[in-house]
């Protein structure tokens, strides 16, 4: 079609990665980084410490998708308010700016994204164990999996 427009942004998947950004961390908190994207790209841990550090907080990577700033990687760190047990499965919930965390505690976890500085938003709680969550932005379902199922 004559008035479509070509897209900027190409996907090439190739076997030797380039590595972006590198960060020590201890290693006994095993943190659980959660991406996710809209006119940049963020990647959040709620349960950093960093290595000169056994304090768990919460940070924040930026990465600019302009060109001037482009692979850039921006890091801001935040205050974590409450603890958070080791987390299995997180995702972000879009347009609603939330992050939904399951910790193998039969419970999710709800907090803000970037946009209400991670701030805890509560806690509910599940029938089952959660392997991964899934969020879908058409429908607005959260998706979970667990052992046989998806549930909704």
């Amino acid at each position: 079609m004559a008035d479509e427009k070509p897209k900027d942004d190409v996907v090439v998947l190739r076997d030797w990665p380039e590595t972006l950004y590198q960060e020590l961390y201890q290693p006994q908190s095993k943190p659980f980084i959660c991406f996710y994207s809209n006119e940049v790209n963020y990647f959040v841990s709620l349960n950093w410490a960093e290595l000169s550090s056994k304090q768990m907080e919460t940070v924040l990577w930026i990465q600019k998708k302009d060109t001037e700033m482009k692979g850039m990687i921006e890091k801001i760190k935040f205050h974590l308010l409450d603890h958070v047990p080791p987390i299995q499965a997180m995702v972000h919930t879009g347009s609603y700016h939330m992050l939904i965390a399951y910790c193998g505690d039969m419970r999710l976890w709800l907090f803000g994204d970037h946009h209400r500085e991670f701030t805890s938003l509560g806690t509910v709680l599940c029938r089952f164990s959660i392997s991964c969550l899934c969020y879908d932005s058409e429908a607005e379902m959260l998706l979970s999996g667990t052992l046989g199922a998806v549930v909704t």
